[in-house]
């Protein structure tokens, strides 16, 4: 699923689940300037999906999920493979990410 733009619920939800660490929507989302984030990181393969990745970043201690596309598929890896990956999302108009998609990827 797709989702352009935050809706109010999201951003009250978003709210509320923060203020419990402390935080407010505004502290967490990315500055408006920027419109495309972009991470390196070791994961490992959790779970593979015809239209999503589930994995764990090692070195952030963190679940995320990035969507299948080619570059996944090119590399013929497997749920519980380790590997190194550079990964990218765009940035709306509130400042949050949604799809994280694949840009390289290197098995290790």
């Amino acid at each position: 699923m797709k989702i352009d733009k935050t809706s109010d619920e999201t951003k009250r939800t978003i709210d509320e689940k923060s203020q419990e660490i402390g935080l407010s929507f505004e502290e967490l989302r990315v500055d408006k300037e920027i419109k495309e984030m972009k991470r390196e990181s070791s994961f490992l393969i959790k779970d593979i999906s015809e239209d999503d990745i589930g994995m764990f970043d090692l070195e952030n201690n963190m679940p995320i999920i990035v969507e299948n596309n080619e570059v996944f598929r090119e590399n013929n890896l497997a749920e519980g493979d380790k590997i190194r990956a550079q990964i990218y999302s765009k940035v709306d108009e509130n400042g949050m990410t949604s799809e994280w998609h694949f840009k390289e990827i290197k098995k290790i």
